[in-house]
């Protein structure tokens, strides 16, 4: 049976697309409901171009005081009676610290949007739900997100003249 349910979160519309599925879940499962975030501080602060060592805590306070304003705005919006919600702010690389993270809380389900990236946006993005999906060791349900953005009008063709 499902008792704890993950919802990866990257602070976006598109990501929070997986979110009501999830609280479905968990409702009728009675299941527990962990939203993570995984702060940017750690890209900003670690490899090459990041921040002076002596600034390095200033943007990890910054930087988790932001997600964590995120994700208590959630938490807060998704309160209802019966629906346990947690949330939790991990540092890392992303792949690795939401694996990690399951790992560690016993998580039985993840679930999290995908963002439909394809080509050089895919590889610059690192299809993070695909990498999930591929380390974490309890099953992961994909959503496919929906874009806002309504598909272009046709544009009117010129008129061609007759055949003869």
């Amino acid at each position: 049976m499902l008792r704890r349910i993950l919802v990866p979160l990257d602070g976006s519309r598109l990501g929070e697309q997986a979110l009501p599925l999830a609280v479905e879940i968990a409702s009728r499962l009675e299941a527990g409901l962990w939203l993570v975030r995984v702060s940017r501080a750690f890209e900003l602060t670690s490899g090459p171009g990041s921040f002076v060592p002596s600034y390095v805590e200033r943007v990890r306070e910054l930087l988790g005081g932001e997600a964590h304003e995120y994700l208590g705005g959630l938490q807060a919006r998704l309160a209802r009676p019966g629906l346990a919600v947690r949330s939790v702010v991990l540092e890392g690389p992303v792949v690795a610290a939401i694996a990690g993270y399951a790992c560690a809380q016993r998580i039985d389900l993840i679930v999290m949007a995908t963002h439909g990236r394809a080509g050089l946006s895919r590889w610059v993005h690192h299809n993070v739900a695909e990498g999930v999906r591929g380390c974490a060791d309890c099953p992961t349900l994909l959503v496919p997100c929906r874009t806002d953005r309504a598909a272009p009008a046709a544009r009117p063709r010129a008129a061609q003249p007759p055949v003869r």
